[in-house]
């Protein structure tokens, strides 16, 4: 996961501080997503941006120090990083699947045939409507117009 950017600013030494801090505290190793949310958790730490709408920051600021010494670019790289990893990895999967969807497919079919069906995820996940694409996704058959999202692009235009 570390390249030559997140080295120079640091976000490399931010992973392996913050995930050898987790293992000494949680019953469990950390995983990516501990690492992840602590070192969001961590950008709150310094100081807010001026002008900030009191509703925005951090209410904790006041009682926190900054004992980590994690500069606040180490942090916004690492975690830029890891929604990089996972977004590669989850569209990776989502795309390239080679998962058989059969019995989800008819799981959701029997469900569908008796009861009006809605999914929410917040895992962003795809498999639902490859087992059923005309599955209502709360949005217009035709779409909304404009231009669609692509995260990819978004990723692409990131500064580096």
């Amino acid at each position: 996961m570390s390249d030559t950017l997140m080295q120079r600013v640091g976000a490399d030494v931010a992973y392996k501080t913050i995930k050898t801090a987790l293992d000494g505290y949680l019953t469990d190793p950390s995983n990516f997503e501990h690492v992840y949310h602590c070192a969001h958790e961590l950008l709150t730490t310094f100081t807010v941006t001026p002008g900030a709408a009191d509703e925005f920051k951090p209410v904790l600021v006041p009682f926190l120090d900054n004992v980590h010494k994690l500069s606040r670019d180490s942090l916004q790289m690492l975690c830029g990083k890891i929604v990089e990893v996972i977004y590669s990895t989850v569209s990776g999967c989502c795309t390239s699947s080679t998962l058989d969807l059969g019995t989800f497919e008819r799981f959701l079919e029997r469900i569908r045939s008796e009861y009006v069906t809605r999914i929410y995820t917040t895992n962003y996940d795809d498999f639902p409507l490859q087992a059923c694409p005309d599955l209502y996704d709360g949005l217009p058959a035709g779409g909304i117009g404009g231009t669609p999202f692509r995260p990819g692009r978004l990723l692409a235009q990131r500064k580096t």
